[in-house]
């Protein structure tokens, strides 16, 4: 099973680039008639994928994971993933997440956070399944 992980902004997130085997990033998919639209309060929704193809890869810890490769591939989709957010905080007034696993949209978030953004977020703020999160300015 894999995690998935989705972000909301009053934004409208421009990225049209297919998920690259040769080239891993951060992809976004909108997901405007999904049903985990209906958790979210912003209008554009996207399901987002790392360097592995799912949301798997934002998980990965370099404590115990073997391949070196993977791991620097890992830190790289996380630092994509906070540069987005940071960006997204610049334009609207704040941005969501929702992680759980896949099958698992549906569900009723277990932890609903509200955080303010600051320089230090991304060394604290973690996830954690059926996690909703709001990042405010």
């Amino acid at each position: 099973m894999c995690y998935a992980v989705y972000i909301g902004s009053a934004v409208k997130i421009e990225n049209s680039t297919p998920f690259n085997e040769n080239n891993p990033g951060i992809y976004l998919i909108s997901k405007k008639d999904e049903p985990i639209k209906d958790k979210f309060t912003n209008s554009f929704i996207y399901y987002i994928e790392s360097h592995t193809g799912c949301s798997c890869g934002f998980f990965t810890d370099s404590r115990y994971e073997q391949d070196q490769e993977d791991c620097e591939q890992a830190e790289r989709c996380r630092n994509e993933l906070w540069t987005l957010i940071r960006n997204l905080l610049g334009k609207s007034i704040e941005v969501e997440l929702c992680i759980c696993w896949e099958g698992q949209q549906y569900k009723k978030p277990k932890n609903n956070v509200t955080v303010l953004s600051n320089p230090f977020l991304d060394s604290f703020l973690s996830f954690s399944e059926l996690d909703f999160i709001t990042i405010k300015q």
